[in-house]
């Protein structure tokens, strides 16, 4: 069964990540965490961490859009954005 990640979860499995994959202090991974600058990830981080989070949440990160994220909260955003739009297709309308 392939349930959308709840907002909690997603959050989780993002902090997780960067502790797992970049050996980062949990503390300092707070919503408006630049990635390059507060958390010191270089671009070949940035690559990897689009990796590694496409396979922990099953979702695609298209390069524009990777582009596009600077913040900790610029990935929660995104990614919550797409759970909405994998949410709102091919599932029945709630009654």
């Amino acid at each position: 069964m392939s349930e959308t990640p709840s907002t909690e979860s997603v959050r989780k499995i993002v902090v997780d990540t960067l502790v797992s994959e970049f050996e980062l202090e949990r503390d300092k991974i707070v919503p408006t965490a630049r990635l390059r600058e507060d958390l010191g990830l270089d671009s070949l981080d940035g690559v990897d961490l689009i990796v590694a989070l496409e396979k922990a949440l099953s979702v695609q990160i298209p390069e524009t859009d990777a582009r596009q994220i600077r913040t900790v909260l610029d990935i929660y955003t995104f990614i919550d954005k797409q759970a909405a739009a994998m949410s709102g297709s091919g599932a029945p309308p709630a009654a």
